[in-house]
């Protein structure tokens, strides 16, 4: 009873068998999306995350039971959830060192994964204090194996140098930089040799994301259980007895990824809602197609005894024979598409899927029987309950739209209820579309008959206008399709849109570099070479400012190159406008490149050691010391020393002269610049040059002449007084600076106002007067300000001997992520490289994209097959049609034309509309739905609601050219048929 009706329509089961197919294969992608795509891309995210934004480092002073601290720590940590790997170093504080190149050594065991570069690690067995030195470190204090180097009083004899073989692991994290800094390390020693260095080390536990366990559902709990961590272990006598320091931002970076991933999966029930009602939609018209094909087969049935039961059973056991497989097939493509996914998601698809469209069938089935017995009910009283009850949806649908959209844009995180606020307004959009089609079709028949009389145009128009019933289902999977790619299209823009600004505002530059540790500047500082790709590079400075009871981030960057070097920040940020209220520095005395040769004359009262060293500035507003050399003195006698002290670029803004006195009694002194020589040219001196002591000394009235100097008593002290003449007109002014328009309000300032700022962490003061305002500050997406580099430095040149060394580079470059790699790289993972367009969390918006794109692909197949469907079914109530019209004279080439435009009418107007209505629920939702996902773009920069414009055209007409095709297919053999042989006369 099964194969003869299967035989008899192949053509319309295998169809709704593709329909099953289609649908599993939807669904079963859509879940693959949800469960392993957003698990891979939160991995991803966590793999490439900062340094200090993935883990976290928890230290305390090593106790005087270190067994029993460990067995203690280790108990809190087993407490904390799957998701979690936990790293334990010992470290020492950083240790006073006698190299003068650096302050400070960090010292740890010989315990991590390292590579020799050179040497052999420490016997432990040596009676002397051995230990291997990071190689950057060992390359900046010029020492190598077989050299000793003196900490905290330690001699320590060097056996080597070593590199961590993979800069990235958790043990190397905290570690300072070789290559800059006035902290060093670590030096790894025997761990029986820490005792030697008279302090009690650090015990330190660095916790990272596992990425092989951790799953989006575990991050809120990891994030509350990290946040907590410190002051449990803190009130644990036995693994703290001074206090718990942390650093990292591991558990804000957890919460801010958990909050992200359930923005992200408010958007899914979009796609899946609209899939399902698609597949219902088109379900339930394949099988009213191929129930109303059996109603003669019915009476027949009926005739030779077959109960309704038995009708609906065989129309049950025909339709299960198919669409079981169909759904099974379908549920494995979308497994094979999106591996990973769990066995019994393509499971559950498949029995839904078959069970639906088994109801559906068996819905269709039981209705065209029953009129095929006889049993139906007034026609009229159907038409009323029907209208009845389709007013009452759209009301209810209005109210539900209206309120979940309210919700949607008032609430601070979407709900359950108004995250469907997208569906439900696609919903009623698509119910106005479909009533207003029929007379947008009607009124273009009307006017086209005025005006294109005889056409084929008109005479589709009219067959369309008059015949929407028979295309209403193909109308609303359109509509649907439409409206879910213009979601796809404006989610996948709008995220994009705002994952570049918030990039631009929060990195602030291409490529930014952060050397922590960096300290003063000195004269072994050597600029780090920049990849060849860098279009321009700065040094910046980049600390925050404490102003009244207010901490505001400051970027200081030179304002020459800060329009080459900053980012726009979605045109927010007016650079040039930036590095015109900032100013320019004073010139300084230029310098054409080359040896940098000085004239200094001395005259002392008694022998001293006397250094003398040039500070210059270079185009990016750092200030450097270039060279530092020796000056012979002798009792009583005037000389004149030439001190070459290297090659020099860009200004020469000072000159130091160190004085150490070891006698008893005070130094009379006196120093002048006599010639300034650099690159063989001879340069012209200003006449009016400051001068500023720092130390014990007095300082007195400049000598007689024109050349530059001074004259000091110097007290007795072995620590030296620094004697600074310099050509700038260093005074009181106060120091440009620009403001993001909210911390100005926030401070309560405005342009021209002063400032009085304290570097957080020292006594350095400045008087800041505010030169303009900005939008936003690139680099300091919360608030900030920027200063010109070179005129903060002048200002600190008055106030210290010591300057702080820039402790960033902002690059400019075309390959942003290439950049950062040779950066990372060359460092050895010792500096933090963050590049514009690294990964972050709004890369955990792509499932959300992806399912979005594969919904509407998903919905564009089943448009597809609805307009198949309904060629069949119009083919079929039309069978006499194309007899009379050959009758009339019309040849068969117009019978495929009026077809066509008949659907292609249907197709482009439902299209057209559909996607209107995408676009107006995205003006509506995507917005507040996008900030969810991509947070970080500051309330200045106005961004709306941006579309990807290739993909939603490429799908469309994807999706217009398939269905008229495969439409033309189906419905040129009917017209064939019912039209009669081909006419052949000439």
């Amino acid at each position: 009873m099964i194969a003869l009706p299967l035989r008899r329509r192949r053509g319309p089961i295998l169809t709704l068998a593709l329909v099953a197919l289609v649908v599993s294969a939807a669904l079963t992608g859509l879940a693959g999306i949800l469960s392993v795509t957003t698990t891979q891309q939160l991995r991803e995210v966590l793999a490439h995350s900062e340094p200090d934004a993935g883990t976290m480092l928890v230290k305390t002073r090593v106790t005087d039971d270190p067994g029993a601290q460990r067995l203690a720590a280790a108990e809190h940590f087993r407490r904390l959830p799957v998701g979690i790997t936990v790293t334990e170093t010992v470290r020492s504080p950083p240790l006073p060192t006698a190299e003068s190149v650096v302050d400070s050594v960090i010292v740890g065991p010989d315990d991590g994964q390292l590579r020799i570069v050179d040497g052999t690690k420490p016997d432990a067995a040596s009676s002397v204090a051995q230990g291997i030195l990071r190689a950057d470190a060992a390359e900046r204090l010029g020492l190598g194996a077989g050299d000793a180097l003196t900490i905290a009083g330690v001699a320590v004899m060097l056996t080597g140098t070593w590199e961590p073989a993979d800069p990235n692991a958790p043990e190397w994290f905290g570690d300072p930089s070789g290559a800059a800094g006035d902290v060093v390390g670590p030096l790894l020693v025997d761990p029986a040799q820490l005792a030697d260095f008279g302090v009690a080390p650090f015990a330190q536990w660095v916790l990272t994301p596992d990425r092989g366990t951790i799953t989006p559902s575990a991050l809120g709990v990891l994030a509350h259980d990290l946040a907590v961590l410190p002051d449990a272990l803190e009130h644990d006598p036995a693994v703290s007895e001074r206090g718990i320091v942390t650093t990292g931002h591991l558990p804000d970076t957890l919460a801010d990824l958990a909050e992200t991933v359930a923005s992200v999966e408010t958007l899914f029930p979009v796609a899946v809602l609209l899939i399902v009602i698609a597949s219902l939609i088109v379900l339930s018209q394949f099988t009213r197609l191929v129930a109303s094909l059996r109603a003669a087969e019915f009476t027949l049935l009926r005739a030779r005894g077959a109960s309704l039961p038995q009708l609906v059973g065989s129309a049950l056991a025909e339709a299960g024979a198919v669409n079981v497989v169909a759904a099974a097939i379908g549920a494995g493509i979308g497994a094979l598409v999106v591996p990973g996914v769990a066995a019994w998601i393509p499971l559950l698809v498949t029995v839904a899927v078959t069970v639906l469209s088994g109801i559906l069938h068996a819905a269709a089935t039981f209705a065209v029987a029953r009129r095929a017995l006889g049993r139906t009910t007034a026609e009229g009283t159907g038409r009323r309950s029907r209208s009845i009850l389709a007013t009452g949806a759209v009301v209810v649908l209005v109210a539900f739209a209206a309120v979940s959209v309210y919700r949607l844009r008032s609430e601070a995180a979407p709900g359950p209820f108004s995250a469907l606020a997208p569906t439900l307004t696609v919903l009623l959009l698509c119910v106005l579309a479909l009533a207003v089609i029929g007379p947008i079709v009607g009124a273009a028949e009307r006017l086209s008959s005025r005006r294109l009389r005889g056409a084929l145009l008109p005479f589709a128009l009219r067959h369309v206008s008059r015949g929407m019933p028979l295309y209403a289902s193909v109308v609303v999977t359109l509509l649907l399709a439409g409206s879910l790619a213009a979601l796809a299209s404006a989610y996948s823009g709008t995220t994009a849109e705002r994952r570049d600004v918030a990039s631009a505002a929060a990195v602030g530059t291409d490529v930014r570099v952060h050397t922590p540790f960096a300290g003063q500047v000195s004269a072994r500082d050597a600029k780090p070479a920049a990849p060849a790709d860098v279009r321009a590079a700065a040094s910046v400075l980049s600390e925050p400012l404490v102003i009244g009871e207010s901490t505001v981030p400051m970027i200081a960057i030179g304002s020459a190159l800060l329009p080459d070097v900053m980012s726009p920040v979605g045109g927010a940020a007016d650079r040039s406008g930036i590095a015109s209220a900032l100013g320019s520095p004073d010139d300084g005395i230029p310098l054409p490149g080359g040896a940098l040769i000085l004239d200094v004359r001395i005259t002392a009262a008694h022998a001293a050691d006397v250094t003398v060293r040039a500070w210059t500035r270079g185009a990016d507003g750092a200030f450097q010391v270039t060279g530092a050399a020796v000056a012979p003195t002798r009792a009583g006698k005037s000389q004149t020393a030439t001190l070459e002290l290297g090659d020099a670029g860009g200004a020469l803004v000072g000159v130091d002269v160190i004085i150490v006195n070891p006698g008893a009694e005070p130094l009379s002194v006196s120093a002048t610049v006599e010639a300034v020589r650099s690159g063989g040219q001879s340069l012209q001196l200003p006449a009016a040059w400051q001068s500023f002591v720092f130390g014990d000394a007095d300082i007195g009235n400049p000598p007689a002449g024109d050349a530059p100097g001074f004259a000091a008593a110097i007290a007795p002290t072995l620590l030296g007084a620094t004697m600074r003449l310099t050509p700038l007109h260093a005074d009181a002014r106060p120091v440009p600076a620009v403001l993001d328009a909210g911390t100005a309000r926030r401070l309560g300032v405005a342009t021209g106002d002063a400032l009085v700022a304290r570097i957080e962490g020292s006594g350095r003061t400045v008087t800041l007067a505010v030169a303009g305002t900005t939008p936003v500050v690139p680099g300091a997406p919360d608030g900030g300000l920027i200063v010109d580099l070179a005129q903060l430095n002048e200002r600190f040149f008055t106030t210290s001997d010591a300057l702080p060394r820039p402790n960033e580079r902002w690059l400019a470059s075309p390959r942003p992520d290439s950049t950062a790699r040779a950066l990372t790289a060359a460092s050895a993972g010792s500096d933090s490289v963050r590049a514009r367009t690294s990964a972050d969390a709004s890369a955990i918006a792509l499932p959300a994209s992806l399912a979005l794109w594969g919904g509407a692909i998903g919905a564009a197949a089943l448009a597809v097959l609805a307009v198949v469907a309904a060629s069949l079914s119009i083919s079929r109530a039309r069978r006499s049609e194309p007899l009379i019209l050959r009758g009339l004279g019309l040849p068969r080439p117009a019978l495929r034309g009026i077809r066509s435009l008949e659907l292609l009418v249907v197709i482009a107007v439902a299209l057209v509309l559909g996607v209107g209505c995408g676009v107006a629920v995205s003006l509506l939702t995507i917005d507040v739905l996008a900030a969810g996902v991509v947070p970080g773009v500051p309330a200045a920069v106005g961004l709306g609601v941006g579309f990807s414009v290739l993909p939603l055209a490429g799908l469309l007409a994807a999706t217009a050219a398939v269905a008229l095709v495969c439409s033309l297919l189906v419905a040129g053999t009917g017209t064939r048929r019912a039209a009669g042989p081909r006419d052949t006369r000439s």
